[in-house]
Parts: structure tokens; sequence; C-alpha cells
């Protein structure tokens, strides 16, 4: 997954759109001038002019740019940032600037809602099918399918599951959403892991950039980490795991971290109230218990 970042020149309007390719550690770019970053001229959909926040859409949608293979400037590389939401900020007073086009702009004045609302609904996916298949050659070090995929902000993401001891008695880390992983990390790492993590937390609330699951794997320390995207397909897993002793028995303590109030990740879902925990996690319970909590039996 192609990561991304902004720099603004000193002195000038011009913001440049730098994409990293952590694969083939390239780095491309391109300048956009003032008049591609907002308002969007009455002929841009005509005439496919550059724009902006159209190209980080396209980048999220997994369609590469067009100058995505072209080398940037490194002393513009080099520039002081600016983020997504700043722009999007700076969209929505050059659409109300009393100049009367401001008729012409009205999406601007809800730019970064609607840029959010589109992302989510590509990272958001409680349909997808639960990655347990992460042992072996398909770890999350090793050709994982969905290594590169932007990471579902509202998943359960399992930890331990596979390394333990003592099967019956030591427990498996469970996170309830992104938002759970900060905040139980944040006070665990050291300092330069710490600015690592809100660098990457940044990414998301700052510009919508949602880190891969290979990146959220290396973070919990994890290469066979699991991924439920709804409550029931965990639960569902507890259970078939547990009746045929499968690395967990019905005993097997979990502990599970919900996000606090006071972390805001988009699209993160506090499980406080879906499991009966109150934030500020961890609680300690048992994997048929949480199951119980989950998705109740009929």
């Amino acid at each position: 997954m192609k990561t991304f970042r902004f720099a603004k020149p000193r002195s000038g309007s011009d913001v440049a759109f730098i994409v990293e390719d952590p694969a083939t550690h390239s780095v491309s770019g391109k300048v956009y001038s003032s008049d591609e970053l907002y308002p969007l001229s009455s002929d841009r959909y005509y005439t496919n002019l550059p724009n902006l926040f159209v190209d980080v859409l396209d980048l999220i949608d997994g369609n590469d740019p067009e100058f995505v293979g072209e080398q940037v400037d490194p002393k513009i590389g080099r520039a002081p940032t600016i983020t997504l939401h700043s722009l999007a900020r700076r969209a929505q007073r050059a659409a109300a600037d009393g100049s009367g086009k401001a008729q012409r702009f009205q999406d601007a004045k809800n730019l970064w809602n609607v840029m959010e609302t589109h992302v989510l609904k590509t990272v958001v996916t409680p349909e997808a099918d639960p990655i347990v298949d992460v042992r072996k050659s398909q770890n999350w070090r090793k050709n994982q399918p969905f290594a590169a995929t932007p990471a579902n902000p509202q998943a359960w993401y399992v930890t331990d599951v596979f390394s333990r001891s003592n099967p019956l008695k030591n427990p498996i880390e469970v996170y309830r959403g992104l938002g759970a992983i900060f905040d139980a990390l944040m006070e665990e790492l050291d300092d330069l892991a710490a600015a690592d993590l809100t660098a990457m937390k940044s990414g998301i609330t700052d510009n919508l950039c949602f880190p891969a699951y290979s990146r959220v794997a290396e973070v919990l320390n994890d290469s066979n980490m699991l991924v439920f995207h709804s409550d029931a397909s965990f639960a569902g897993w507890i259970r078939e795991s547990a009746a045929a002793k499968e690395n967990l028995d019905s005993s097997t303590p979990a502990l599970v971290h919900v996000s606090s109030p006071q972390t805001k990740i988009p699209g993160d879902v506090p499980a406080s109230e879906r499991v009966d925990l109150g934030s500020g996690s961890p609680v300690k319970l048992t994997v048929s218990n949480l199951a119980n909590r989950l998705s109740p039996r009929a």
C-alpha cells in the first residue's frame, strides 16, 4: 500500500503531493498550483485537469494518479509539511471568500466530511471474510494476500493465539479497532516507538491515510495476527476453535482492549457498549464469555 504526505514551500501557494511505495522504496511527486487545490474549475470534469483532492481519492481507491512514477525534486520533499485536513479547510475558506463564486463550489464547504465518508466506504468492510490464514507462508511477513490492504478501523485484532506456552491459561490479546491499539501501546513504548505510533495515528486523523494490515501486525509484534471484521465472525471463530481445542479452550482468558473516549479515529466505534466493557480497558474474561457478549446464542 502506498503512503502519501504533502509538502508546502515556505513561499508561494503551491503544494506537493508526495507518494511513497514501501514495496519498491520509490518516491513520486507532483506539485499542484493554487488552481489545482480547489475550488474545482468549471471544466475540471470535462478536461480531466489535475486536482489534488481527486488524485488523493484515486490513490486511496487503488488507482495511481498519472504522476506516480515521476521523480520529485528532493528540495520539495524536505519542505514543511501540511495536512490534508488543513488543505480541506483552506478549500472551505476559498469557497466562501465573498467573491460570488461560492454558489459554484458548494461541495467545498463540506470537503473534509465528503472525503472521510468516501475513504471509510473503502476501509470499513463489515461483510469481509475474517483473515485467519496467517501462518507459515501466509503470515504478515511472507506473502499474506492482505498485507498491503488498508486496515479496517472497526475490526477486531487478535494476537498471541499461536505463541502461548499454555493455551489453557495464557491469555490471547484482543483489540477492538485501531483506536484500541493506539491506546494500549502508547504507554508501553519508548519515546522513538511512541513517536512512530503517533505519526501513524496522525496519518489517519490528518490525512485519512490508513496503515496497511502488515504495518498493524508489525506494531503489535505478531506476524500471525488475526483480523475479524464483525462481532459475529469473531464469536463464531472462538466457538469453533474452542470446540475443536485448536489453540483455545472455552476457559482460555482474553485480555480485551477497547478505545477510550479521548481517542478519535475516523471510522472507529468504541466497543464499550457492545461488549459491556468500560472504556480504559483492558478487561480479562474467558473467550466463551467474550463470544456470548459479542453474539449471544439464540
